[in-house]
């Protein structure tokens, strides 16, 4: 797991959040070419892999559900339109910083800036002011949400990931469905999806190109019959 988005922790490593780089396109009126290329190239090869390989505080969220998983039929599951949240949160990000002329996401939403940068200052040289106080409610309010569903920031609120999970069933990468290798009545997939967007009945589909695939591959890993498998598109 590279942690990939550490802005306020490291300011020399700024231009690995996307979403920070494009906020700053927006409030200087510049066109972020680097950043587009990136988006697209990252996108199309390997869809919303970032979610599941890169983002460190999609390890976060994990690990407060590594042993609530065994228990996933007492997770609440999204579904519908709560999971279209997040395209609202990144037209509001995109629409504040060009209004306001400030990252406004960064100074007063972002949990993963609170997770690597706010709560490990505060202590000792952080001041206590209104963009800490938001962090910090905001963060509390994710860490309960993925304690009652899993992976709740990605799934709902993160802007990021509803970039990349647009590329879903566009990239190369795909992790492709075998239902003749299935067994009729297993759901161990659906148990181990950390998207929670996994049914039974879903290895039919033929390909898992849903727009909350994080790529992670655990569904290949637990699959005793390897129904599932990665696979670049044109293939077979």
């Amino acid at each position: 797991m590279f942690p990939g988005i550490h802005c306020a922790a490291c300011p020399w490593v700024v231009y690995l959040c996307p979403i920070g780089v494009m906020q700053g396109a927006v409030i200087s009126g510049t066109v972020p070419y680097a950043l587009l290329i990136y988006l697209l190239g990252f996108g199309i090869s390997v869809g919303r892999a970032w979610c599941g390989w890169v983002c460190p505080f999609g390890l976060f969220q994990d690990l407060i559900n590594v042993r609530r998983d065994r228990e996933w039929k007492r997770k609440l599951r999204i579904t519908g339109k709560l999971l279209y949240l997040k395209f609202l949160v990144l037209a509001l990000t995109i629409l504040a910083a060009w209004y306001f002329a400030d990252k406004l996401f960064c100074l007063y939403i972002c949990p993963i800036i609170t997770l690597e940068a706010t709560i490990p200052l505060l202590p000792w040289t952080l001041e206590v002011n209104l963009e800490v106080i938001s962090r910090l409610i905001i963060f509390v309010l994710v860490v309960v949400g993925v304690v009652i569903t899993g992976r709740f920031w990605c799934r709902v609120l993160c802007p990021l990931g509803a970039i990349f999970g647009c590329f879903n069933k566009v990239a190369f990468l795909q992790i492709r469905s075998y239902p003749e290798k299935c067994i009729k009545g297993c759901v161990l997939c659906t148990r181990a999806c950390p998207s929670r967007f996994m049914v039974p009945g879903a290895i039919k589909e033929g390909r898992l190109d849903n727009l909350e695939c994080i790529r992670c591959g655990r569904c290949i890993d637990v699959c005793p019959r390897k129904a599932l498998r990665f696979e670049f598109a044109g293939r077979g």
